[in-house]
């Protein structure tokens, strides 16, 4: 604090009216240099960073909405594969329900067909059945009627019943 005071009392600091004029003087020269010669650069400088920070806004502007549109593309080729996604799923799902259907429906008419020829082998050995009992009852019948026969008829009548057959078969042949 004391240097101060004594800055002031020694007239260092004082107004005087040469040393303002000088300073004005050296002050506007100061000025006029700055103006020619920094100035203009300074202005140049600082309208060259304005218009690139304007160029990198634009680009990155640019940049933003180029994003977006990449965006939006990838979206919707996202949701075109995810809608032949579904559409495939769908097709796959209506064709193993087709092959499904078609599998029953063969299943159906396989065992309609084994009912079928079962019922026939069913009703043809059922007649071979009753053709061999009906042979069998006819056996027994003429070996009944044999007995019969022999018992009733005298060996006259015989002889007489065995020329009759004989003579009727050979008048047929």
């Amino acid at each position: 604090m004391e240097n101060i005071l004594k800055v002031f009392s020694e007239g260092l600091l004082q107004f005087t009216s040469g040393t303002g004029l000088w300073t004005l003087i050296i002050f506007g020269l100061m000025l006029l240099t700055l103006w020619k010669f920094a100035w203009g650069p300074i202005i140049n400088g600082l309208d060259n960073r304005a218009n690139k920070i304007k160029s990198d806004i634009n680009e990155a502007e640019k940049a933003k909405l180029d994003a977006e549109k990449l965006k939006q593309e990838a979206q919707k080729k996202l949701d075109d594969a995810t809608d032949e996604a579904y559409r495939i799923i769908s097709k796959s799902n209506l064709q193993a329900n087709e092959q499904r259907n078609e599998i029953i429906e063969k299943a159906h008419k396989d065992i309609s067909d084994m009912k079928t020829r079962a019922k026939a082998d069913i009703e043809m050995d059922k007649k071979k059945a009753v053709a061999e009992m009906k042979q069998e009852a006819i056996g027994l019948a003429v070996v009944i009627a044999s007995k019969l026969v022999r018992k009733i008829l005298t060996r006259e009548a015989h002889a007489e019943l065995i020329e009759g057959f004989i003579k009727d078969y050979e008048n047929k042949s």
